[in-house]
């Protein structure tokens, strides 16, 4: 209490603070829960959101959690419920379209809190996923020099990435090495036929 949060004006933290509240009602966000009890493809992202808590505790690495399939298949409605967890999930979600400065200046914000980064479709580079992977997996971002001549600080991030799209994250990557800081989910997280379950479940946890 008294403890209010400031922030330039159109800053992106500010934007993040929006979206983290507590809304709706626990029941029926556990009721949704336990709706998906027999697509355990999608109650995995519930765990690994929750997950990005403990990674320091448990001094564990940073991981990422990639739904790559094809179109459909609830990995749209997956990634929001489990960035339900945190606040409304439109808002915690960022575009495949974004830049690798913009998504290190992201986790360095969010600190334990997991990034969605969704629709590998609209890359506008396809070195990034490679570069995401390594990012998140370091828990560092690059060192970098002021205009003043001095080194700023680095930032550093304790959390996972989950990730959305219609081709795998590591098949951007020739190399190879993404592969293992990867937790690759390459079949439907929900089975065909539960166009309601998905919309239940989506309109749930935007409302929660």
């Amino acid at each position: 209490n008294g403890v209010a949060f400031r922030s330039a004006e159109g800053g992106a933290d500010a934007q993040l603070c929006k979206a983290l509240h507590a809304a709706g009602s626990f029941d029926r966000w556990r009721e949704a829960a336990r709706g998906l009890y027999h697509h355990p493809r999608a109650l995995l992202g519930i765990l690994v959101s929750l997950s990005s808590l403990m990674l320091e505790v448990l001094d564990a690495g940073n991981f990422v959690l990639d739904w790559g399939s094809s179109s459909g298949g609830g990995k749209t409605t997956s990634a929001h419920f489990a960035m339900s967890v945190w606040g409304e999930p439109r808002r915690l979600m960022t575009a495949w379209s974004t830049t690798e400065v913009a998504v290190e200046q992201q986790l360095a914000m969010r600190g334990c809190i997991p990034m969605w980064l969704d629709d590998t479709k609209s890359l506008k580079d396809r070195t990034l996923p490679a570069k995401v992977i390594y990012l998140v997996a370091n828990g560092r971002g690059r060192a970098r020099g002021g205009r003043a001549g001095n080194a700023l600080a680095v930032s550093e991030f304790r959390t996972c990435l989950i990730s959305t799209g219609e081709q795998a994250l590591t098949s951007f990557d020739e190399s190879g090495g993404a592969r293992v800081r990867t937790l690759e989910v390459t079949t439907r997280p929900i089975a065909s036929g539960q166009a309601e379950l998905v919309r239940r479940t989506t309109a749930i946890a935007d409302a929660n």
